[in-house]
């Protein structure tokens, strides 16, 4: 019997969920600036894009505003872009704790009638880092709550 488990499941979080509309288009609302601000971060937070190349060594840099005042500046760092179908990024910055440095892979996949499967899997440094950032960044909740706002707007584009 083999073990389907990924041998980094304990340092994973994965999110995932069928957004009504097409690949492409789902695709684009992730990778263009114009699209990010209206959708990214979880409830009540915003963002401002200072400066973005969104291709394979390009970088997208940001900052999240929360819903308490605080902002959040951001780095993005991308290995991969596979048009309408995968990103592969790194989220780091010289002020962010080690439990703030990970790396995600987002897929994109068609899953017929219009719809797209969207997978989102963040990887961290260690298991403690995640085990922290679940408990004190709500970092699930977080995830679903991104992804639920994406849902909403590119459905609204479809």
């Amino acid at each position: 019997m083999s073990n389907t488990t990924s041998p980094t499941a304990d340092r994973e979080i994965v999110i995932s969920r069928v957004v009504n509309a097409p690949q492409a288009l789902v695709f684009e609302v992730w990778t263009k600036p114009e699209h990010l601000q209206n959708w990214w971060g979880p409830n009540g937070f915003s963002i401002t894009t200072r400066e973005a190349n969104i291709s394979a060594g390009g970088y997208w840099k940001f900052t999240m505003h929360g819903p308490n005042g605080v902002d959040y500046p951001t780095d993005v760092v991308y290995h991969e872009v596979t048009p309408t179908t995968k990103l592969r990024y790194a989220v780091s910055g010289k002020d962010h704790p080690e439990h703030l440095n990970f790396s995600t892979t987002v897929t994109f996949e068609e899953t017929g009638e219009g719809k797209t499967t969207v997978t989102m899997t963040t990887l961290f440094l260690s298991k403690e880092a995640v085990e922290f950032v679940l408990r004190e960044h709500h970092a699930r909740e977080g995830g679903e709550q991104t992804i639920g706002k994406l849902a909403e707007y590119v459905e609204k584009l479809n």
